[in-house]
């Protein structure tokens, strides 16, 4: 499962990526497959809050021997190379959707937060899109076509939600 989610950050504080580490203690109750995604979009859209980067957690069933990616309050956090993805379910839909209502900065007119949710990684090349060009919502979405979805207020961060989903993974980053 894809758990991909964007602009819940402001131009006054919180981090999309602090989020990750919530998201991360939150689904607890999977093991993380691969190493958290974090993804820069196009630096040049004018909506954008800050830096314009997008997460994804893909969680399921690890297999083989765990790595630490990573610790949260002094404790490790492992993730598997290989595993068995979770299907999304509308529980899981709901608890992603109070993290992000906890945490988004929903005061500032520039953060609109998105969370997508899929079984399926959609296709890199709306990744490729959203970095190299200035993307409408609604085409991006309905090439994404997530399992679950949900964006607040004007709904762009869903663009960088499946973004993130999309990229596939060639190097990393870690922030």
């Amino acid at each position: 499962m894809y758990v991909g989610f964007d602009d819940t950050d402001s131009t006054d504080g919180m981090c999309t990526t602090f989020l990750a580490t919530e998201f991360i203690r939150e689904f607890s109750d999977f093991d993380i497959l691969g190493f958290p995604r974090l993804v820069r979009l196009n630096p040049n859209v004018p909506w954008k809050t800050r830096g314009n980067a997008a997460v994804c957690i893909r969680l399921g069933e690890g297999k083989g021997n765990p790595m630490v990616i990573g610790r949260i309050a002094g404790e490790g956090i492992q993730a598997y190379r290989k595993g068995t993805p979770a299907e999304p379910t509308e529980e899981v839909f709901e608890r992603a959707k109070k993290l992000i209502d906890r945490w988004a900065m929903f005061g500032d007119p520039k953060t609109n937060p998105g969370l997508a949710i899929s079984s399926r990684k959609p296709h890199p090349g709306l990744y490729w899109k959203a970095v190299r060009h200035v993307v409408e919502l609604k085409p991006h979405l309905e090439a994404a076509n997530p399992d679950f979805c949900h964006g607040w207020k004007n709904r762009r961060g869903l663009i960088g939600a499946v973004s993130a989903m999309a990229w596939t993974p060639r190097d990393r980053t870690y922030e």
